[in-house]
């Protein structure tokens, strides 16, 4: 298995786990949180699925396309608090959003790894890209786990209206 397939089961396994988390949650911010994660690992999956195939330009165009997650995340939250949603939280969706972040955190690394061992520059510069979105990711499940740990609280809190910046 070359690097490109190994990258493209690790974006679709993760799309699977998001799939599957969202469909366990009636919460509806948590739920759109989960769908946006499961469509960034879709179009980066896409992504690596072109290198594979030797279409490098079109790989590089779309890697070039950031993920909107954190707007989107920042959206979620300035709505919910209008929403009446009850805000108790199980240890299971806890455990299900910090395996997200170790799932996030691992693919970042990993990225980076492969960027700095790259020899093809536009390889190079897609997975440095493609690691700066999981960063994203990785900060935007922090933002969720203080949320599900103090969501009042964290709700109340100026601080996470900027999670987009």
């Amino acid at each position: 298995m070359n690097v490109f397939e190994f990258a493209m089961k690790m974006e679709k396994d993760g799309q699977h786990f998001y799939e599957s988390e969202s469909a366990k949650t009636n919460n509806p911010a948590l739920k759109k949180i989960w769908l946006q994660l499961a469509s960034d690992e879709v179009k980066h999956y896409e992504i690596f699925k072109r290198f594979r195939d030797g279409d490098i330009h079109e790989a590089k165009a779309m890697s070039e396309l950031g993920t909107q997650i954190l707007s989107t995340a920042k959206t979620v939250f300035e709505l919910l608090p209008k929403t009446g949603t009850d805000f108790n939280f199980g240890d299971d969706v806890i455990a299900a959003w910090t395996k997200a972040q170790h799932l996030e955190v691992d693919t970042e690394k990993f990225y980076r790894e492969k960027s700095g061992e790259e020899k093809v520059p536009e390889v190079k510069r897609a997975f440095s890209l493609l690691a700066d979105e999981e960063h994203k990711h990785v900060v935007l499940i922090e933002h969720v786990l203080e949320f599900l740990h103090q969501p009042k609280s964290w709700l109340d809190d100026a601080e996470w209206s900027n999670i987009a910046q």
